[in-house]
């Protein structure tokens, strides 16, 4: 069954109050979601009722690695879990996995999937 968007700009609003500050620090919070927008991670209240929970992760969260954002890192994530999933299940040798996943790695790196 393939699905698609109906009406496109109902959805493009839809995300746009989602991932609104006025949604994230009210409704989306208070209804047990983690905001993703930065003014609610700021906001007084959302870290009152938070026990300052983003305030006090926030400068890790903004100093931290989260992943990749090259094109093609979701295919070879995907991959590279094929990879090892086999390895963990079959064996074989780590250094030819290693390998395999440095190739898909660079494969991967500069291309969209």
């Amino acid at each position: 069954m393939t699905s698609r968007c109906v009406n496109p700009l109902v959805a493009a609003d839809y995300a746009s109050f989602i991932a609104g500050a006025d949604c994230q620090r009210g409704i989306y919070f208070e209804s047990g979601g983690q905001p993703g927008n930065l003014e609610a991670w700021r906001d007084p209240a959302v870290n009152r009722a938070s026990n300052n929970f983003f305030l006090n992760t926030l400068e890790t969260l903004t100093h931290s690695y989260v992943r990749p954002r090259y094109p093609g890192y979701i295919h070879f994530q995907t991959q590279a879990g094929l990879l090892l999933h086999r390895y963990l299940k079959a064996g074989g040798q780590a250094a030819r996995v290693l390998e395999e996943l440095d190739h898909l790695y660079r494969a991967t790196r500069d291309s969209v999937h």
